[in-house]
């Protein structure tokens, strides 16, 4: 993933927009030294104030490159591309707004089942119709091993997790995961980061530029971010992660 680190790192350097690692990849550069290729994708974070006045231009650079751009909004507002280009690891741009106290972007759920207690067997028997329609939907249009969206978007391979082919040959794709059909076929949560953790960005190993305070950042996230744990499931377990759309939140 250094190879896509890099031609974003220069994009990004281009545009003068500021950003960071998150999720999976920092977690990756901090404790292991090296981006985890078992967590499949590329992680950077930025404010949608670093990018409204020019996220075209951001796209542009990523299509002339060869990239194809899958641009997620919610409330007709962009908050994730997802970046994909034959021969390399899936890029995630996640684009965060503000309050005062609060970073927050929209999380998308493509699987209901990820929030059943696994415990409560009502909890799966009233489930089992919107899971039914969704398992049709994801193998008519998504398709497995591809992440999420909502047309099939690659095929990727199976073992370094590295793209194989794009499905679409379109260079961008829109998705509003708020409307009809996205919102039928899966929930949205939120997540919700203390904003005094991306107040400020340093760089660690002095190429990666991670929230000053990454320590305290990957606690919150990962609890005992210092040992793997095989059975992680971001939507029991993320410390940044809600189970609510912004819209009940804000």
């Amino acid at each position: 993933m250094d190879e896509e680190f890099d031609f974003l790192k220069k994009g990004f350097e281009k545009l003068n927009i500021d950003y960071w690692l998150d999720h999976g990849s920092l977690l990756g550069i901090v404790r292991e030294g090296k981006f985890m290729k078992s967590d499949g994708d590329l992680d950077v974070s930025t404010w949608w104030a670093e990018v409204k006045n020019n996220i075209d231009e951001l796209i542009n650079y990523f299509n002339n490159n060869g990239y194809q751009a899958r641009i997620y909004s919610y409330n007709n507002t962009p908050f994730k591309i997802k970046l994909l280009n034959k021969g390399s690891y899936p890029i995630d741009i996640n684009i965060y707004k503000k309050t005062e106290n609060f970073a927050w972007q929209p999380a998308i759920r493509l699987s209901p089942l990820e929030t059943v207690d696994n415990n409560l067997l009502f909890s799966k028997i009233r489930i089992l119709p919107y899971f039914t329609l969704s398992l049709i939907w994801r193998v008519l249009f998504v398709g497995y091993g591809t992440g999420d969206g909502i047309v099939k978007r690659a095929n990727l391979d199976s073992e370094s997790g590295i793209i194989n082919e794009l499905v679409s040959s379109d260079k961008n794709i829109h998705i509003s995961i708020d409307s009809i059909p996205y919102n039928y076929f899966s929930s949205i949560g939120t997540w919700l980061i203390p904003r005094r953790f991306f107040s400020s960005t340093s760089f660690y190993d002095q190429i990666y530029p991670v929230p000053s305070s990454y320590v305290d950042y990957l606690e919150f996230r990962y609890g005992n971010w210092r040992t793997p744990v095989s059975n992680w499931s971001t939507w029991h377990d993320d410390g940044g992660l809600i189970n609510t759309p912004p819209s009940n939140v804000f």
